[in-house]
């Protein structure tokens, strides 16, 4: 399936584009322990990766067009009670170890998976942010039970996500244009605080021991103008049942340019990284563990597109 959209002006495309290729890079570097070894970036990363949801939450009602944004509400709150689960979980057990135990510390975080199914989905958020906020206050003492800063990150930002989703009622009316400064705000603000202040000068901290990684973000942070040389690929990945597949890749090889490959990876929504590649025409191979391929051959990349693709893998 092939949809294009158009961007709404030059300066967000651009910025947008750019904070895309950062997280696309970031995530598909040949040394993941770069990052992971940092605490302080894996954090960050977490974080402009919920501000890019924002902003394309944002700019589909600056568009006019919410539908099919953030529409699977209920994968999202399993995500986000799984980490609560996860995480008031650990810290309950943590907080009986101590000697003595710290009653009032377990009492707070003493749910079951019942629990959160029981919750209004209103509820649900504000118990998981609970949960956060508690776990953060003591985050130095939880590596005994694996919750480590990147896991709180990422907790957080499901509760960010999911919560976006179910606001999506009342953002559908809130005026275009107020919708487009927010992601303006939300655009300049990640590119400020989240790359500038803390990202960039992470990475030229690595400069010495990590050259490569260093010159590939920093190529990332370039802005890439997609309406003159280049297009976007991104996508889902769903089972016959609709439910989306974790891991996923989608390969891209130029037909001309056979050394020029792009492959691009579902996340827990079953959505593909975002990939800016060069116009043409590709073969893309899509595959998952214990499904049947699929081949599309050839595909026409048109300059300045944004080439979506809804994938449903069935069994082998």
């Amino acid at each position: 399936m092939r949809q294009i959209f158009c961007r709404m002006d030059t300066k967000n495309t651009n910025q947008d584009n750019m904070i895309e290729s950062v997280i696309t890079f970031c995530e598909t570097n040949p040394n993941p322990a770069i990052i992971h070894d940092v605490p302080l970036m894996e954090t960050t990363l977490e974080k402009v990766k919920a501000n890019q949801e924002s902003i394309e939450l944002l700019e589909a009602t600056a568009s006019g067009s919410t539908k099919g944004v953030t529409s699977d509400t209920n994968t999202l709150r399993r995500i986000m009670t799984d980490y609560g689960i996860r995480v008031s979980s650990a810290v309950y057990a943590y907080a009986w170890s101590l000697e003595p135990p710290n009653e009032t510390l377990a009492d707070s975080l003493d749910y079951m998976p019942t629990d959160f199914t029981r919750m209004v989905k209103a509820e649900v958020d504000d118990v998981c942010a609970k949960i956060h906020a508690i776990a953060t206050s003591i985050l130095a003492s939880l590596d005994i039970v694996n919750i480590t800063a990147p896991v709180l990150a990422a907790f957080g930002a499901s509760i960010d996500n999911y919560s976006a989703a179910i606001q999506k009622p009342r953002i559908a009316i809130v005026n275009r244009s107020v919708a487009k400064e927010q992601v303006t705000n939300l655009i300049d603000s990640t590119i400020k605080i989240q790359f500038g202040r803390i990202m960039d000068r992470l990475a030229l901290s690595l400069k010495m021991t990590s050259p490569t990684f260093y010159e590939g973000y920093m190529n990332s942070r370039k802005t890439v103008d997609l309406g003159s040389t280049f297009t976007k690929f991104r996508g889902t990945a769903n089972d016959t049942n609709g439910n989306p597949l974790q891991n996923a890749t989608a390969t891209l090889t130029k037909i001309d340019e056979p050394e020029l490959v792009y492959t691009s990876k579902s996340n827990n929504l079953g959505k593909f990284a975002n990939v800016v590649v060069k116009p043409g025409d590709y073969n893309i191979v899509f595959a998952c563990a214990g499904k049947k391929s699929q081949t599309i051959n050839p595909y026409h990349f048109a300059p300045g597109s944004e080439e979506i693709h809804h994938i449903i893998f069935i069994p082998e």
